[in-house]
């Protein structure tokens, strides 16, 4: 067996789909199929039960998948030690990120990593933390700046920072005072979103859930500055992160603090079990671009 074949078999564990998984490597649907089947036959064992639709893991194939992420990741590291030893990193890098994440800035990360490193072509992937962490586990991506994960099975994490969350409106939507001083006041304002995809509306969503608030969300987006138009019109108010309400697009916006009883925002730095030597690379960097 081979890291190729053992890359094939734990994508097909992720995407529980031979279609999917063959997308996700970029290969033939044909050609992971006989990977797949060179590895069995190298094992002497069925790795997949496929009389279902979704395929699923025989025992054989369970006990194979910490070995199978063992290997990957030894190999990753053999292959990190070298590049570090000669001084030379080169391959593929895929990043993923949300728009407007704050504590990290992105496009100083990677323009570093493009400086330090020319032989290193990056990938950079904008999506909802939800679609990331799916992607990370498909082995789509090398690592992602996110939101608080809920799924974090097969995911490393390590978080990164935190911000304060606030109430956002146009002037005449304000509520009077600093602070709001319960949830339930909140209750009759109309609210604009981002989809569900985004860690933010699924945290709000169970934010306000939690506290036996019925929020009304009349707008969905899926772009921050959207958004921050909509509550520039007067059309709805939002729950966002601090640095949201800290951009140029929301000057003259009000900010109103939050009970105290509010989860603050974190993001993390998500990564897969094994990481290619320029994902290893881009690890060290990422604390220098936390702000």
């Amino acid at each position: 067996m081979d890291a190729r074949q053992l890359t094939y078999f734990l994508t097909v564990v992720e995407e529980q789909q031979f279609t999917s998984a063959a997308h996700a490597c970029g290969i033939s649907q044909s050609g992971l199929s006989a990977g797949i089947r060179a590895l069995e036959r190298s094992l002497g064992a069925r790795l997949f039960d496929r009389s279902t639709r979704k395929v699923r893991l025989t025992s054989a194939g369970e006990a194979l998948v910490p070995h199978a992420r063992a290997v990957l990741a030894a190999q990753s590291a053999a292959q990190y030690a070298v590049a570090r030893a000669s001084e030379r990193v080169e391959g593929l890098l895929r990043v993923g990120t949300e728009q407007c994440l704050g504590v990290v800035e992105v496009a100083p990360l990677v323009e570093q990593m493009s400086h330090a490193h020319p032989g290193v072509t990056i990938e950079f992937f904008q999506q909802g933390t939800h679609d990331l962490i799916a992607m990370l586990r498909a082995g789509r991506l090398d690592l992602a700046l996110v939101s608080h994960p809920d799924d974090i099975e097969g995911v490393k994490r390590t978080v990164l920072g935190a911000r304060r969350r606030v109430f956002l409106a146009s002037e005449p939507m304000a509520p009077p005072g600093e602070v709001i001083g319960s949830w339930k006041e909140l209750a009759s304002y109309p609210f604009v979103d981002l989809q569900e995809s985004w860690a933010m509306r699924t945290q709000n969503d169970r934010m306000f859930e939690q506290r036996g608030v019925d929020r009304q969300v009349r707008f969905v987006v899926n772009d921050v500055h959207a958004l921050l138009d909509l509550i520039q019109r007067g059309l709805a108010v939002a729950v966002v992160p601090s640095h949201i309400a800290d951009k140029p697009q929301a000057i003259g916006l009000v900010t109103r603090e939050l009970p105290d009883d509010t989860p603050a925002w974190q993001v993390h730095l998500a990564t897969g079990v094994s990481l290619s030597p320029p994902a290893r690379t881009l690890l060290d960097l990422v604390p220098r671009a936390s702000r």
